[in-house]
């Protein structure tokens, strides 16, 4: 079997079209669309397979030159089930100008649409082609941006918990902290003490010590996790933020590759390493960083893109969590994992099963 076509899509979907009273995001970026690039791989058995990734009103463009100029050229010819022989050749190829960045996010949905391929020729649904650890995953909810308005937020978490979701998340770091408070306890309000509330900073507390402060004003909520408390690449400043607060500090999801994964692996830096997909250059990067963090006790809860990490992390013995963001995903797939009692089971068909919805395409696909 030889791959003989590689063909793009790009698919823009407004966030308008949720109507909130302020346009939806976190602190640090405003979320204007939600946009992938899809891929398409043909192979001369009559095989195919589907991958993408997904990123916040830019970068698609980028990230489809560099599949349809650079990637394609590399992966034309090759037997389809080599996957590792064709991501270190992806990653070679493009390593003088990207070990990081779009060509990482390229690099995933080729990487994605071989493991789908795969799973189609081995008649296999992808978590028992990635050994099969568990059929379901305990699951929680990011419900709370923070451009919603409170009484939004609180819709959203006391909606999250009525679906049956073991957790809800929410979104901190407004530059007063007195404000986070107020949003923090009025979700804790409407979800009870019984439900895990997590919380995430999106690195906008900028040092270690504004970290550690904000840390110990919201804690009294009873908070499962506070993610990304300081900027990302700080792996110093996360290591003092956890030693000196107590509490459960997770994060890693702007990691790209094992190279970055490491010293938040390594270090114990996090008490739950968060690889996420795109960054990570697709399931192949994925699942060695999983191993990885195995090897040192480490939890895994991954960065979104739940409808593909339901069936890699129902493969992976030390997955805690699967992150659902149904703003995210409900909308746009077909077959996003169905929760049931706060568990998510994987697709059962071959390959990894995830289809975009036809009215997604007809209406977002963009020339």
């Amino acid at each position: 079997m030889r791959i003989i076509d590689i063909q793009t899509q790009i698919v823009s979907v407004p966030t308008d079209i949720f109507k909130f009273k302020r346009p939806l995001g976190n602190i640090t970026r405003k979320h204007a669309s939600r946009d992938y690039l899809v891929v398409h791989v043909q192979t001369d058995d009559g095989i195919s397979g589907m991958g993408y990734c997904f990123t916040i009103g830019q970068g698609t463009r980028a990230m489809r030159a560099i599949v349809e100029h650079d990637l394609k050229k590399i992966v034309l010819g090759r037997d389809p089930l080599m996957i590792r022989e064709i991501w270190e050749a992806m990653w070679e190829g493009t390593n003088y100008f990207g070990r990081q960045g779009a060509s990482q996010f390229a690099i995933c949905a080729i990487d994605v649409a071989l493991w789908d391929i795969a799973g189609k020729a081995a008649g296999l649904p992808l978590y028992k082609l990635l050994g099969g650890r568990r059929r379901e995953v305990r699951t929680y909810a990011t419900v709370g941006f923070i451009s919603l308005t409170i009484r939004e937020l609180q819709q959203a978490a006391e909606d999250a918990v009525k679906r049956g979701f073991q957790g809800v998340k929410i979104v901190v770091g407004h530059p007063e902290v007195k404000t986070d408070v107020r949003r923090v306890k009025a979700v804790r309000k409407t979800i009870g003490d019984d439900t895990i509330l997590m919380v995430d900073a999106n690195q906008a507390w900028k040092t270690a010590r504004r970290g550690i402060d904000c840390i110990l004003e919201l804690a009294e909520f009873g908070i499962y996790w506070f993610e990304e408390p300081v900027p990302a690449d700080d792996v110093e400043g996360i290591l003092e933020v956890l030693q000196s607060t107590g509490q459960r500090i997770v994060g890693g999801e702007n990691a790209y590759t094992r190279i970055q994964a490491r010293p938040f692996i390594e270090r114990r830096a996090v008490h739950v390493f968060q690889p996420d997909l795109y960054r990570m250059g697709g399931i192949t990067e994925m699942m060695d960083v999983v191993a990885m963090a195995r090897g040192f006790n480490i939890e895994i809860a991954p960065h979104h893109v739940p409808e593909i990490n339901v069936s890699t992390m129902c493969a992976a013995p030390n997955c805690s969590w699967l992150e659902h963001v149904p703003l995210f995903q409900e909308d746009i797939f077909d077959n996003c994992p169905t929760v049931k009692k706060g568990m998510a089971r994987p697709p059962e068909e071959p390959g990894h099963g995830v289809r975009f919805r036809q009215n997604i395409l007809d209406e977002y696909l963009v020339p």
